[in-house]
């Protein structure tokens, strides 16, 4: 006579041979210790890791954002200050006396139209800036000028009718004492022009 096998449902798992023996099946009402934690493992270093990759994305991001800021500031001062002076008629005594030398940090020069312009480091509101006399800033208050230095070395020609103006400077977003190196951005410009009308 053939024994008929018993189904039953309990809430702990023996091991295979006593259910044999016993003539039961096991059904699992759960999963194991071993199971739980395994997967709270998996799924913790999984939230790590996606944690780390948008950090990293963000600071990635924020230091773009930064030497873009800083690039085009730079290169939009650089540029207008290259174009107004290579259109100039003459240079002028700057108002420290000075008409063309090395290690000037300010620049005068007399436009086609007769008008005087100085490009300058101006402090407003406790930002120190770079500007012309007649009221215009090159650079904004969310940039700083590193070292507050506006570098003009000019070196006339042999034959003194023309000069050579190296236009230098460095601009920082950010403080590096205060900030993280991700809120810092800083960067050099120069570039020299040679005046048509010496």
């Amino acid at each position: 006579m053939k024994r008929k096998q018993k189904n039953c449902i309990i809430d702990h798992c023996l091991p295979a041979k006593a259910l044999a023996q016993a003539g039961a099946l096991c059904i699992s009402g759960g999963f194991t210790l071993i199971e739980l934690l395994a997967v709270v493992s998996l799924s913790v270093i999984l939230m790590m890791t996606a944690t780390s990759l948008l950090i990293s994305f963000t600071t990635g991001s924020l230091r773009n954002q930064r030497a873009r800021e800083v690039k085009s500031e730079g290169t939009y001062a650089l540029s207008a200050m290259k174009q107004q002076l290579q259109n100039s008629a003459s240079l002028v005594t700057n108002s420290d006396l000075q008409l063309c030398e090395n290690g000037m940090n300010k620049i005068a020069f007399r436009a086609l139209d007769n008008g005087v312009t100085e490009f300058m480091l101006e402090t407003d509101a406790e930002v120190t800036k770079i500007a012309s006399n007649s009221g215009k800033y090159l650079t904004s208050e969310s940039v700083t000028i590193i070292d507050d230095q506006l570098n003009f070395n000019c070196v006339e020609s042999p034959n003194g009718d023309s000069a050579y103006v190296t236009i230098s400077f460095g601009l920082r977003v950010g403080n590096p004492v205060a900030d993280r190196a991700a809120e810092v951005a800083e960067q050099y410009f120069t570039t020299g022009v040679t005046l048509r009308n010496y």
